[in-house]
């Protein structure tokens, strides 16, 4: 684990902490908030107009090649939107690139952590635990609660660019950003299926004893 926000406080001030490096520094991937976002004992709520977070952590420097990330969304909704994560678009072709991001569409999900290759599956209610992480040069694996889906998806470079929460930071194109409420993201480096299927466990225990609606 490089990144932990388990959101939990209630203010902008609590849930800037990485809980794998809590000091209020930017090497520690410390949050800066921007935006119309809201928080509360459930966790952060982004506006899904302008509303993200910055963590100070970039794929290229701060994660190895098979990496990943993951959050929990509270809200069940509709919306186009990019969660968290990063983008560079080499204009006019997207080839040397990486990016971490998950977007819904209605009822498919498209998550992926490379950019124009991306895996999709149906999707008909947005709330719950979604991971989403690379196992070698061939192989992205999402899972979505206790279900896994699996792509032979290639390798692009890991773009240097800092990876956001509550939007995907992106070049050349238009910011996307999310309204769904978040109780938990965080970024690997190295994850099997089984720490996937352990980390949702440890999730899952860890908000449904919070209470506060942050477990579905």
């Amino acid at each position: 684990m490089k990144a932990i926000y388990p959101f939990v406080g209630g203010t902008a001030a609590q849930h800037r902490f990485n809980l794998k490096d809590p000091r209020a520094v930017d090497a520690a991937f410390y949050l800066t908030f921007y935006g119309g976002g809201t928080h509360g004992p459930s966790g952060y709520q982004p506006d899904g107009l302008t509303a993200y977070a910055n963590t100070k952590l970039s794929p290229s420097a701060n994660l190895s090649a098979n990496s990943g990330f993951g959050f929990y969304s509270i809200t069940n909704n509709t919306l186009t939107s990019a969660e968290m994560g990063a983008l560079y678009y080499d204009m006019p072709s997207a080839t040397n690139v990486r990016t971490f991001s998950h977007a819904r569409n209605n009822n498919v999900v498209i998550m992926g952590v490379n950019s124009n290759d991306f895996m999709s599956f149906p999707d008909s209610d947005s709330r719950g635990f979604y991971q989403a992480y690379r196992t070698n040069s061939t192989t992205v694996k999402t899972l979505k609660n206790l279900t896994l889906y699996t792509a032979t998806l290639p390798y692009y470079v890991m773009t240097s660019m800092f990876c956001y929460i509550g939007a995907r930071n992106e070049r050349y194109l238009d910011q996307v950003h999310s309204n769904k409420g978040l109780s938990f993201a965080y970024f690997q480096s190295d994850f099997n299926d089984a720490d996937a299927v352990a980390l949702y466990n440890a999730v899952q225990t860890f908000n449904t004893t919070l209470g506060n609606n942050r477990a579905v």
